[in-house]
C-alpha cells in the first residue's frame, strides 16, 4: 500500500487548524517541504473535501517522489 493510500484510510479531519482558510499556494509550498505522510494526508483531505487540483497534484508529486525513492 502506498503512502497516499494509507493516508486516505486515515483522513477525515483537517490536516491542521486553519487549513480550510488557507490559500492553495500556501498549502502547495508547505507540501513541497512536508513529510510524505503529511503530503498524503493533504491529498486525501483535498480529494474528500475541497478538491483543489493544484494542491492534490503537489501532494501527489511529493508522495510519488518519496515512494519512488523507497524502491
Amino acid at each position: 500500500m502506498s503512502t497516499a493510500e494509507r493516508a486516505v484510510e486515515m483522513t477525515t479531519t483537517c490536516p491542521w487548524i486553519g487549513y480550510d482558510d488557507q490559500e492553495a499556494a500556501t498549502i502547495v509550498r508547505f507540501v513541497s517541504k512536508s513529510s510524505p505522510s503529511q503530503a498524503a494526508e493533504v491529498a486525501a483531505y483535498e480529494r474528500a473535501h475541497l478538491g483543489r487540483e493544484g494542491v492534490i497534484a503537489a501532494a501527489e508529486r511529493r508522495t510519488a517522489k518519496w515512494d519512488a525513492c523507497q524502491h
